[in-house]
Parts: C-alpha cells; structure tokens; sequence
C-alpha cells in the first residue's frame, strides 16, 4: 500500500487585525514548519473553528490565503466548520454560495475516500450534531464504495458523549 499522510489541524481560531485584515501568522508557523520539516503531505485538514467572529470578507481572505497556501506547498487544503464558525458567512466568503443548511464535502485519493462533514452546533440541538440530510449523503456515498477504505472528519469526535443521541 502507498504511504498517504495527511496533516490534521482544528481549533485555529484565526481572527481579523485592526485594518480587516486576516492575522494568519498561527497558521503561518505551521506551514512553515511543514516546509522547513520536509513534511510531504497529501492531504491537509483544517477541521473547524477556523476564524474567530468571522464574516463574508474574512473568510473570502481565509479562501485565498489556503488557495496559496496549497501552490506553495502542493498539496489540497480541506476545511470544515466548528461550533465558533458563522456558516452563512462561510457559505458566502469562502464557498461563494448563497445559502446551504450544511458543509458536506467528498474527495477521494488513491483507493481512499474523505468525508469532510459539517458537524456545526445549532441552537436545540446537541454540539456536534449531524441533521438526517448529512446522514442519509454519508450513508449514500458510503454504498457507493463499500471496499474502500472511508475516512470522516468532523469538528467535533465521532463518539462524543453529544453525538450519542445520533446512534
């Protein structure tokens, strides 16, 4: 089998400075640090809270800066919210989309497939929850390739005593 590394970050909690721009110099080290390590990842996943009060153009900046980020490094950069992300301003900013109820995402390499989930907190419900919609996409797309290996990432664990009410 290939080696396949991928290099999992959460909790980045990027904010915008004084001038509305976004202070990245967190994940900047991290890149750095990947760089100067020689950490050749296939795969970079960036799994929620990503930027602290943020709004449309702060996350259309967190978009372009990531779209560099990966040129630099080569290789794909993956985000996914957490409770402290504004989903409508991601939706727009960062997916450039008006409006969707939640963050499902796909991609598969070599004889691999990523599940990139919006576990977002929503008031009535528990942190972590995933809606029946997610489900039943996971669900889906889990028959279609049922002897590939799948891997999920969420913000928050998958056994976590909030999600128990999903089983």
């Amino acid at each position: 089998m290939n080696r396949f590394t991928i290099v999992h970050i959460s909790d980045i909690d990027l904010t915008m400075d004084d001038n509305q721009r976004l202070a990245t110099q967190p994940l900047q080290r991290i890149f750095d640090d990947l760089e100067d390590h020689q950490v050749a990842a296939d795969l970079i996943v960036l799994s929620g809270d990503l930027l602290i009060g943020g709004d449309q153009q702060g996350y259309r900046q967190l978009h372009q800066y990531l779209q560099q980020q990966e040129r630099r490094l080569q290789v794909t950069i993956q985000v996914l919210l957490g409770d402290r992300d504004d989903r409508e301003a991601f939706n727009r900013g960062y997916l450039a989309v008006a409006h969707q109820p939640y963050y499902a995402d796909k991609q598969v390499h070599q004889n691999m497939d990523f599940y990139f989930l919006d576990s977002k907190w929503e008031l009535n419900k528990s942190a972590g929850w995933l809606d029946r919609p997610q489900l039943d996409w996971l669900n889906k797309n889990l028959h279609l390739a049922p002897r590939r290996r799948a891997f999920i990432f969420l913000h928050h664990p998958l056994d976590a005593p909030a999600l128990r009410d999903m089983r």
